[in-house]
């Protein structure tokens, strides 16, 4: 297992430093950004996706039961528990 330990020596100059914290906390913002773009994209596409499913389980109640798939059957079962 690597393990990092830090002595409070440096071997790279502080222009170095600078320069490798500013390109780190850049990195670290920009894919926060992305991070927060994409559960923004997953939490919409879990409403339409229940909001379909619902859709769904509205339409399969109404038909007959011997129109009614076991797949379609199963689901509603999954659904109303």
């Amino acid at each position: 297992m690597n393990k990092i330990e830090f002595t409070g020596e440096s071997l790279r100059s502080a222009e170095d430093l600078e320069r490798l914290i500013k390109e780190a906390k850049f990195e670290v913002e920009y894919y926060q950004k992305d991070l927060k773009k994409a559960q923004d994209k997953i939490y919409i596409r879990q409403i339409a996706l229940d909001a379909l499913l619902k859709e769904e389980s509205e339409l399969i109640s109404k038909m007959p039961i011997s129109k009614l798939t076991d797949d379609q059957i199963e689901s509603q079962i999954e659904y109303h528990v």
